[in-house]
Parts: structure tokens; C-alpha cells; sequence
């Protein structure tokens, strides 16, 4: 792990290797609310997205997540579609 500066000299740690990605998913010791910018937020994640978000909200959104990835194959396909239908529905799309 070390530190640099980002966005304007902002403090900013970088995590590498197994200890990295075992401290980066530790969620007694990281913030993720607030920790973002508002346009990187609002332009690649949306409010409210599982990398916004902490405690047990976060823990509940993670395992349903994971569950989409490890599950049965027919139920992510079946999983997949509705939330397909329900984007092209959001933006006024069809087919």
C-alpha cells in the first residue's frame, strides 16, 4: 500500500497484491459514503450504488449481487432479462 495525490493534491491510498484486496473488502476498516466525487457518482455509478453505500446495506446489496454471479445459470438468465426490460423500459427503448 501507499499514498499519492489526486484530484487537485487530494490524499489518496493505493492498495496492491492479496493484503491489498483483503484490506480493500474489509468492512470494518473502509469508507466507501462520501468517499467518491458527486460527477463520478452521478456519470458512472448512480446514486445509491453498491460502491456508495456501507454497512449492512452494503453487506445485503454485495450478497444479492453475488448471488446473480455464483447462482443457478437459468435463474442469472432469467435475472438478466428483467433487469434488461426494465433499462430498455427506464429509457423509453424497445426490443
Amino acid at each position: 500500500m501507499f499514498e499519492t495525490k489526486v484530484l487537485g493534491g487530494k490524499p489518496f491510498a493505493v492498495v496492491t497484491g492479496k493484503e491489498g484486496a483483503e484490506m480493500f473488502y474489509n468492512n470494518d476498516i473502509v469508507q466507501r459514503e462520501g468517499m467518491l466525487p458527486k460527477r463520478i457518482v452521478n456519470t458512472l455509478f448512480g446514486k445509491g450504488a453498491i460502491h456508495t453505500i456501507d454497512g449492512k446495506k452494503h453487506i445485503d446489496r454485495k450478497a444479492l449481487f453475488m448471488s446473480l454471479m455464483t447462482g443457478k445459470p437459468e435463474l442469472r438468465t432469467r435475472i438478466n432479462t428483467y433487469i434488461m426490460a426494465g433499462k430498455y423500459s427506464a429509457y423509453g427503448k424497445h426490443g
